[in-house]
């Protein structure tokens, strides 16, 4: 009977193979042996631990053009936290920069840099400041506040918009006189104006006009409590390119003879109000003419 040791040496293989699959937690591993010996031809295999399986990454730092980000995810099997970085990827991170505002006498512009390369992504010319204007130069007295609307341009023709100025108006805006509006601008303009507009007394109307040897008598309407007095305009030119002007300081007084007029011809007449606000006179709109044959 021969040693069991010679007896193992002369057996046939009973080949088997092993198998555990690795894990991102865990090695695996991979043995194919004899089951009766033990022998295996490339001995016990270790398979290394798989890497995390993440299906979703968030956004901790977004990457741009130079700067690395960086995001991070759950694995699917472990639920283990991984973080990871982002290569940069050549976007710009957009930064507004006013090299200079626009004026009444320059253009201006804005530029647009990356605030972290430095490169100038976007450069606009921001048109200088042509006209300012009110929308309406005068009133007539009602006893309401007037405001104007500011309407303001660039070189260009186009409206610039209300965000980018400020008005502030007179706080008396009702009584008959000249009123301030100011206008400061803003955001990408630098300049700063005062317009005025006037407010000025309500007009009246003849009432009455007749014919006298010579003469004209004309009656008028009751003056509006604002005024202090009116003119009479009177001409043989119904258009009054060649006038003669009355001035009647007497609001009381609504009745005037006009006398060394020529006889057998036509004269026409028109009147306004008037009212003084710091020594300098308000005049109304002239009333429609009326006209008569001088006796």
């Amino acid at each position: 009977m021969l040693p069991s040791t010679v007896f193992a040496d002369e057996h046939e293989h009973n080949m088997v193979e092993d198998f555990k699959a690795p894990t991102c937690t865990q090695e695996g591993y991979y043995n194919y042996y004899c089951s009766i010996c033990g022998f295996s031809p490339d001995g016990l295999q270790v398979l290394p631990k798989t890497e995390h399986n993440v299906e979703s990454w968030i956004s901790d730092k977004p990457a741009f053009c130079i700067s690395y980000g960086k995001e991070h995810g759950y694995c699917s099997e472990c639920s283990t936290l991984i973080y990871r970085s982002v290569e940069p990827n050549g976007k710009h991170m957009p930064k507004t920069i006013y090299s200079y505002p626009s004026t009444t006498r320059s253009d201006g512009e804005v530029l647009v840099r990356c605030a972290l390369c430095n490169q100038t992504l976007e450069k606009t010319v921001i048109y200088r400041i042509k006209m300012i204007s009110l929308d309406k130069g005068s009133y007539e007295y009602n006893n309401k506040p007037h405001k104007p609307n500011v309407k303001v341009f660039d070189r260009k023709g186009n409206e610039i918009q209300r965000e980018n100025f400020s008005v502030k108006y007179d706080k008396n805006t009702k009584s008959v006189g000249t009123h301030r509006v100011r206008i400061v601008f803003l955001n990408h303009y630098e300049a700063e104006e005062v317009l005025t507009y006037r407010i000025i007394p309500k007009r009246t109307s003849i009432k009455n006009l007749s014919a006298k040897k010579g003469a004209a008598e004309i009656k008028i309407a009751k003056l509006p409590k604002e005024a202090e007095g009116y003119q009479i305009s009177y001409s043989t030119d119904k258009d009054f390119n060649k006038t003669k002007t009355i001035t009647i300081n007497d609001s009381n007084q609504l009745t005037h003879r006009i006398r060394k007029l020529k006889s057998k011809k036509k004269y026409y007449f028109r009147v306004r109000t008037f009212a003084k606000v710091k020594n300098k006179n308000y005049y109304s709109k002239w009333s429609p003419k009326k006209g008569v044959k001088i006796k």
